[in-house]
């Protein structure tokens, strides 16, 4: 199999002229990682050495990420005339409405777009963006490679780095408190929805140490422990300035009333929003369906519709009983003229790889069967085409030796406010296509780029 990522490539090369020194090495690298991180993902694994990525695929997914996240906002309307219609038309849930629907005055866009490796090239696999988006304490895996020379010194002969998202998003919430009422230091909640969070609270607790380190009061609470009273959130007896929102529109619909605190303080601007949720409805799986249909109408500039037909996987929305008519939908019928093994099932809501079925690797009676009922439910559904995968070459260790074998990869491209921080990546070993999460054991680290002068 041809390696078609150099910098991998030639950190293939270097380990091999290293041997037999590098398995001891990366050894004791890959059980300090175990250690230091390997608490925030329990049921995922480590990789032992950053993926690297080459300076052509990262101004590539950096401009990606750039133009489609900018141009997010104006897509309802172009697709659908107005917000409002695009709720109606996308089959918003009732209880979600509201939190999309509203203007937040005060927030840090927070975005994560994930790429996929086909053998052409990098295909934008998602977006999102939302406080929950995985991957934020990424520094503490890179802090550990610095400290082993085998690896640090190829990165610096390459010139490579990463960038700390963490790092990034405390700056920029420390700006938008700049005209809130705070006696002394700000106050950021790290919030997650009760009893669903349980499995992310090291990351959590990881993440309100890194606010806590860049100057500001952190706490780690649910979203029933705050309180809007005399135009203040209150988590007990303090103030939040600041609210890191993990918890998903997803979560909202099975008691919307206890997250009306988080939005009304949000709305009247007396805290600071970590991604509206607005931002992450835009963002979801029925972004790509709009982003194909605004630009096979011609109402994309010239640059977003290229970025879209080169990157984004060509996407639909699932028409069924009850859907809308208007705008980037297609039926059972037209579909199913299709291999079914070319396309993606998904919910336009949903975390995880939840509620995916990949065509792929389902029967075709199955995968229709899942399809029909999605088209009966009254969340939407979108129907994707497969990225195909492009499995690159990638040292890893087995059994004490240093062993190069094909893994796919997917990598986060961050942005805090539309400027580059940093990035995190999942892989998955072999070549067969799936799902590639930590829920689904992938293993993950640090994402290195050429340095930007």
């Amino acid at each position: 199999m041809e390696n078609k990522v150099r910098l991998n490539a030639a950190l293939v090369d270097y380990l091999a002229a290293c041997r037999p020194a590098a398995a001891p090495v990366l050894q004791d690298l890959s059980a300090e990682l175990q250690k230091v991180v390997g608490a925030y993902f329990p049921s995922a694994g480590v990789a032992t050495v950053p993926f690297l990525v080459d300076a052509d695929d990262h101004a590539q997914m950096c401009r990606g990420t750039d133009v489609l996240t900018a141009g997010l906002a104006a897509l309802p309307r172009l697709v659908f005339g107005d917000l409002e219609t695009a709720v109606r038309e996308l089959r918003v849930q009732q209880a979600i409405a509201p939190f999309v629907e509203e203007d937040i005055p005060l927030s840090v866009r927070l975005a994560r777009s994930d790429f996929l490796h086909e053998p052409a090239g990098w295909r934008m696999g998602e977006i999102n963006l939302t406080g929950g988006a995985g991957g934020l304490i990424v520094e503490d895996y890179d802090d550990v490679v610095r400290r082993y020379p085998l690896v640090a010194d190829f990165l610096a002969e390459h010139r490579l780095s990463n960038v700390s998202p963490l790092s990034m998003l405390a700056g920029a919430a420390t700006e938008r408190c700049a005209g809130l009422a705070i006696d002394d230091r700000p106050a950021v909640a790290v919030m997650d929805w009760q009893g669903v969070g349980d499995a992310q609270e090291a990351e959590q607790r990881r993440i309100a140490d890194f606010y806590q380190a860049h100057g500001f009061d952190a706490v780690l609470c649910h979203h029933r422990e705050v309180r809007y009273r005399d135009g203040r959130l209150w988590h007990g007896r303090r103030p939040i300035h600041v609210v890191h929102r993990a918890f998903l529109l997803e979560d909202i619909p099975t008691d919307p009333a206890s997250a009306m605190p988080v939005l009304e303080a949000a709305a009247d601007g007396a805290t600071v929003l970590i991604s509206t949720f607005r931002d992450e409805w835009l963002a979801g799986k029925a972004a790509f369906a709009m982003l194909h249909d605004a630009r096979r109408r011609g109402l994309l500039d010239p640059e977003a519709s290229e970025v879209v037909a080169s990157l984004v996987p060509p996407t639909w929305l699932l028409d069924g009983e009850g859907a809308g008519r208007h705008g980037p939908c297609l039926g059972l019928d037209e579909l199913r003229g299709r291999d079914h093994g070319e396309l993606v099932l998904k919910p336009t809501i949903g975390s995880s790889g939840a509620g995916v079925v990949l065509g792929v690797s389902t029967p075709a009676r199955v995968f229709w069967s899942s399809a029909e009922q999605a088209a009966r439910e009254d969340r939407t559904h979108v129907v994707q085409d497969l990225i195909v995968p492009g499995p690159v070459l990638f040292p890893s260790l087995d059994e004490g030796r240093v062993a190069v074998s094909p893994w796919q990869p997917v990598v986060g491209i961050f942005q805090v406010d539309g400027k580059y921080a940093g990035m995190w990546v999942r892989m998955r070993s072999g070549a067969a296509p799936g799902i590639i999460g930590v829920r689904f054991r992938a293993s993950w680290g640090g994402g290195w780029a050429p340095a930007v002068a």
